[in-house]
């Protein structure tokens, strides 16, 4: 069998599996064209990275672990082949057996290298299963000792995810140890991460599922209302603050250490921010405009209004605060919110330094102040709030006071955290700009995903700016 068989023989199935999965990061544009990057073999096992070409002459790449079997489960199958089926190898436990085996021996074949880093397992690492997550990637589970992830969509160059979980081993943060990833080589200048692997950790709900099942019990008839601003519904979120104080405090490295040394948070930094602040506020607002009458009522009297402001938002998100000259800028998460936080025993561990799926590799590789992070956060206790009165109507103002305490605890756990330190600004007024200005980034950000791939979730980031333009 040639190198790239599998894969140029099912291209077209290939584009359009691709195209339907959930994991698919280019939904809404319109496809022109296919090619097969690469096609590496692990023995019966084909990894194929898959070019998308688009109909605005930009392109985005795939990776798809190809394997053909007798039968696979309905989800997995690409096309009919003779001898049985093409399918997804990330969903086939002899797929995943072997991209392991890769990893542990640490292959070095075709443009693919295995890598371990110096962290051991705790426990066995097989057998390999699907996990059937629900997330941008695909996962797998790697024994009783290890948790891996099948990047989907790739980058032009190393994942940040891969970088950050290298850099963080050993220095004390609360993030799952990361044990190893397969790379490839040869199809772009830096090595791309395909798979990467970490310590498993069990007994833990994601922060959102504890958020969730907090705000049912809060929101149930017959709850008193004062009980949604009182400690134990959100102490965990001053925890989730410190937590997040410490993770910012172990990502400062040393000038040594050129990716992860601390650079000075600079007015010039702060006006380029601004700019791609204001084209993705643009590209967001004129999108809402040509959606509108696709919205449900109570949306597009929202959007209405959003729209009426529209060269008032775009101001204030093109004028970049001043800071403190002390501030730094770090590398961050860049997708911080309560899905990559898991909960367990009362402690948070935080997980996927990937960064803003939507964003470019060079911007989420970018030092950025850590209130990015703080924003996204304090954003994702607001959709919390919002999500848990779609099952509760009529608790609004239970709801919304839950949200402004549990986000004054995570500030003030978090501020417990780096208070004093050159992460964030001295003087209150100039942190509170700075916080507002990523605040509503993110606000815009999240309006573009939302019609984009949620529209029935667009009223969250509508009533926010709404909030900010009063």
């Amino acid at each position: 069998m040639s190198q790239v068989g599998l894969a140029e023989g099912s291209l077209e199935a290939i584009g359009s599996w691709i195209v339907s999965q959930r994991w698919f990061g280019d939904k809404g544009r319109s496809l022109a064209g296919l090619a097969v990057v690469s096609a590496a073999r692990l023995g019966d096992i084909e990894l194929a990275v898959i070019e998308l070409g688009f109909a605005d002459r930009t392109s985005a790449r795939y990776f798809v672990p190809l394997v053909t079997v007798a039968q696979a489960p309905a989800n997995a199958v690409i096309a009919t082949v003779s001898g049985g089926v093409l399918a997804d190898a990330a969903q086939i436990p002899q797929g995943l057996e072997a991209i392991s085996q890769a990893i542990w021996t640490e292959v070095a074949q075709g443009g693919l290298r295995g890598i371990r880093t110096a962290v051991a397992p705790k426990g066995t690492l097989t057998p390999a299963l699907p996990s059937h997550l629900e997330q941008s990637n695909s996962s797998c589970f790697l024994g009783e000792a290890g948790f891996a992830k099948l990047f989907r969509r790739l980058p032009e160059g190393t994942s940040p995810d891969w970088e950050i979980g290298r850099f963080l081993a050993g220095r004390g943060a609360r993030v799952p140890a990361t044990l190893g990833a397969l790379l490839l080589d040869g199809v772009s200048a830096e090595p791309i991460v395909l798979v990467q692997v970490w310590e498993r950790i069990d007994g833990a709900k994601d922060a959102w599922e504890h958020s969730q099942t907090l705000l049912a019990e809060l929101l149930a008839p017959g709850v008193p209302a004062e009980l949604a601003v009182e400690e134990p519904a959100i102490g965990w979120c001053r925890v989730l603050g410190l937590r997040t104080g410490e993770m910012h405090r172990a990502l400062v490295g040393t000038l040594e250490e050129l990716d992860f040394a601390p650079r000075p948070l600079t007015d010039a930094d702060l006006e380029a921010t601004a700019l791609v602040a204001r084209s993705l506020g643009e590209q967001a607002l004129d999108l809402l405009e040509q959606t509108l009458n696709a919205l449900g009522p109570d949306d597009a009297a929202q959007a209405r209004e959003v729209l009426g402001r529209r060269d008032e938002i775009l101001a204030d998100l093109g004028e970049a605060p001043s800071v403190d000259p002390h501030a730094v800028r770090i590398r961050c998460h860049g997708d911080y919110h309560l899905g990559q936080v898991l909960w367990k025993d009362g402690n948070a561990l935080v997980l996927d330094f990937e960064g803003e799926p939507a964003r470019s590799l060079v911007e989420r590789r970018k030092l950025q102040s850590p209130l990015k992070d703080v924003a996204g956060m304090l954003r994702s206790l607001d959709y919390a709030a919002q999500a848990a009165l779609k099952n509760a109507p009529g608790h609004q103002e239970t709801a919304v006071a839950w949200r402004d305490a549990a986000s004054q605890a995570f500030l003030s756990g978090y501020l417990a955290a780096v208070t004093g330190t050159p992460l964030v600004p001295c003087d209150p007024v100039e942190f509170q700009a700075l916080l507002d200005f990523h605040l509503a980034e993110k606000l815009l950000y999240e309006l573009l995903y939302e019609l984009r791939n949620r529209p029935d979730w667009v009223g969250i980031p509508l009533s926010s700016l709404m909030r900010l333009c009063a």
